[in-house]
């Protein structure tokens, strides 16, 4: 575990600009018995993160503890999740649904525009190839915005940073799966629909190259593997 956390750490926090978050936060609106607010922030230097937080009507005035949600698409997929986030709510929790980097509306476009910006060679998959030549990767930097979430729940109004868990649905429930090893703030992942071994992933013969670079992390296997997380945990 030791050996891992170490590596991991290098690989999340190397090539990395700190900065201030100077958070935007606006737009709040009520949805029924929902309240939603969003907010814009640096991650890091020319690099944006965005969510919305969600919470029931009931506890508008509370501060309240925070699941971190991250699927397939970010925010761009609330309304698939909405009945996850209702019962979330509901039981006097915040849902912050969280846009890592160059995911939901911060998706990069495509030139032209009729190509898929997920798809095979597209631009995402443009874009995690570059990282991989300067020795980085999309899940590095999008777990280094897990831990950068995790510092805006310490700032944002109505919010309180102990019992932080997060709720990870799809392939990019990774990125909460390695963060978690890295910040015991992290105090539970539920994770649903998703890779749940890097080792019987890559030894599959067929599989889905829809946005494949997003959980490709080159050299992972030399140190951990998903279960290894949840047993350490």
């Amino acid at each position: 575990k030791e050996r891992a956390v170490s590596w991991l750490r290098e690989r999340v926090f190397a090539n990395r600009r700190p900065c201030e978050f100077n958070p935007r936060h606006y737009h709040i609106e009520q949805v029924q018995n929902l309240t939603a607010e969003a907010c814009f922030w640096w991650s890091q230097e020319d690099l944006m993160n965005y969510a919305v937080t969600f919470r029931d009507y009931r506890f508008a005035e509370n501060n309240l503890p925070v699941t971190l949600a991250l699927w397939d698409g970010g925010t761009n997929s609330v309304k698939a999740h909405s009945r996850w986030i209702r019962k979330t709510c509901e039981s006097g929790r915040a849902v912050m649904a969280l846009d890592v980097s160059g995911a939901g509306v911060l998706q990069p476009h495509s030139f032209p525009e009729s190509f898929d910006p997920l798809g095979f060679l597209g631009v995402v998959f443009k874009l995690a190839d570059e990282l991989m030549w300067l020795n980085d990767s999309l899940p590095a930097m999008r777990t280094y915005d897990i831990l950068r979430a995790l510092d805006m729940i310490d700032i944002w109004p109505g919010l309180q940073s102990d019992d932080t868990r997060i709720y990870a649905h799809g392939n990019y429930g990774v990125y909460g799966q390695l963060a978690s090893l890295l910040d015991s703030r992290i105090v539970g992942v539920d994770s649903v629909d998703g890779i749940e071994s890097y080792a019987e992933f890559v030894k599959s013969r067929y599989y889905d190259s829809d946005d494949i670079m997003s959980v490709i992390m080159p050299g992972i296997l030399n140190y951990l593997d998903l279960p290894d997380i949840e047993k350490w945990r």
